[in-house]
């Protein structure tokens, strides 16, 4: 996976992995728009997520509890279109146990 087996270069692969802060306001904003009344802030919403993609992943999961179907049906449509990184099931693992190490 091309990530250096030391402190520095874990740390390195799970800041890429890590959101900024905008991209948590703008995830959270989309989150929040797919109940709107308005079709199409809910269409943009849905699209937004969906480009996010794997930094969307936990509050879609989230929003598939919302008591608003329209939110639960959008939220699924999204999740189902967002592709987990291969790297993440096997590397984010290793990469806390070297970090616990």
């Amino acid at each position: 996976f091309k990530v250096e087996p030391t402190t520095a270069g874990i740390l390195e692969y799970l800041k890429k992995r890590t959101p900024a802060k905008e991209t948590i306001e703008k995830v959270d904003t989309f989150v929040g728009q797919l109940g709107d009344e308005e079709y199409s802030v809910r269409e943009k919403a849905t699209r937004g997520l969906i480009d996010l993609g794997p930094l969307a992943r936990a509050k879609l999961a989230v929003a598939l509890k919302s008591e608003d179907p329209e939110v639960r049906k959008r939220a699924k449509y999204a999740l189902d279109r967002i592709s987990v990184p291969a790297d993440d099931n096997r590397l984010l693992p290793a990469a806390l146990r070297v970090l616990v190490a």
